[in-house]
């Protein structure tokens, strides 16, 4: 049996209008770091992986690059050594070996389902165009659904500064009136998904539009595979900076994000909005995603843990 149309539109909703879910060219700064496109250093330190200290605390205030900690506060993830333009701390997937676990829900034909969801940092990759580029594990389980994929990032392609989902592939399983389905899915967006404008530029920016089709592919044990088209465009709006209290009672700054979209499919047209905060040396820590027609939540997660990764 073939998944439904609108169980790949939930999904194309989930994967192609959220997180990405991811860094830059030219002569442009990062001013937080210090460090230029050419390599070069202002004197700071570019980063925790820089340190070659060995580390035992468990205080969770120091940040060098060999740490033994388990509490989720400080514990250093390796920079594979990828192209320094896309380096972004607000979305370290230069860094590969971190986790970050959720509380999930995700709504399947209308119910919402609890569940958990995981991100994790793969390092490099080549992108579905033959580029170079980065890729992050997105898994997210229900008692509805569930899916597990490998989610592809440009960095400033053609040009344009910014961090872009271009593709992603993986499993997606459904169940459906009590039997599991499980189904080999690839997306392609093009073109890419602009998610997250460069590090120096957070909070100027003010909002960007963004156009693109959507191509999701499903495969099952049986059958052909099923090509299902969208159209999707939308805004990002920057929120400002505000202040979030993490799962362990850490005090953050977050980059609050608003996503408004529309999704077309083959019958259905969807309207909907998602919110989200980053935190730099995280990444995403929270998001909600709200269908705008019918003010019910498509889905959410909220950071209950990671490791890997230095909060900065």
């Amino acid at each position: 049996m073939k998944p439904s149309h609108s169980l790949l539109l939930g999904l194309g909703l989930v994967l192609a209008a959220c997180n990405g879910g991811n860094r830059w060219g030219g002569n442009d700064i990062n001013l937080d770091s210090g460090t230029t496109d050419d390599g070069s250093t202002s004197g700071s330190d570019t980063d925790a992986d820089s340190d070659t200290d060995a580390d035992t605390d468990t205080d969770g205030s120091d940040t060098d690059g060999t740490d033994t900690d388990t509490d989720g506060t400080d514990t250093d993830g390796t920079d594979d050594g990828g192209p320094d333009y896309c380096h972004h701390d607000y979305q370290p997937i230069h860094e590969s070996g971190w986790t970050k676990t959720y509380n999930a829900t995700f709504s399947f034909n209308g119910d919402a389902q609890s569940g958990t969801a995981s991100e994790s940092g793969l390092g490099r990759a080549t992108l579905p165009d033959g580029s170079e580029g980065f890729a992050y594990q997105d898994a997210v389980s229900t008692s509805g659904e569930s899916y597990d994929v490998t989610t592809f990032v440009a960095c400033d392609p053609g040009g344009d500064e910014g961090m872009f989902v271009v593709a992603w592939e993986g499993d997606y399983t459904m169940s459906m009136i009590g039997f599991p389905m499980a189904y080999d899915v690839t997306a392609t967006l093009t073109p890419g998904r602009k998610f997250l404008p460069p590090q120096y530029a957070l909070g100027s920016v003010g909002s960007w539009d963004y156009s693109y089709n959507l191509s999701i592919i499903a495969q099952g044990d049986s059958g052909g595979p099923q090509v299902n088209p969208y159209t999707v465009s939308g805004t990002y709006a920057e929120a400002g900076m505000q202040p979030i209290t993490l799962f362990n009672g850490t005090e953050v700054t977050a980059y609050k994000l608003v996503n408004t979209y529309t999704q077309v499919g083959q019958t259905s047209t969807v309207n909907g909005y998602i919110e989200q905060w980053w935190v730099k040396g995280l990444g995403l820590v929270k998001e909600i995603h709200v269908n705008a027609d019918t003010a019910a939540t498509i889905a959410s997660k909220e950071l209950t843990g990671f490791s890997g990764l230095t909060i900065d």
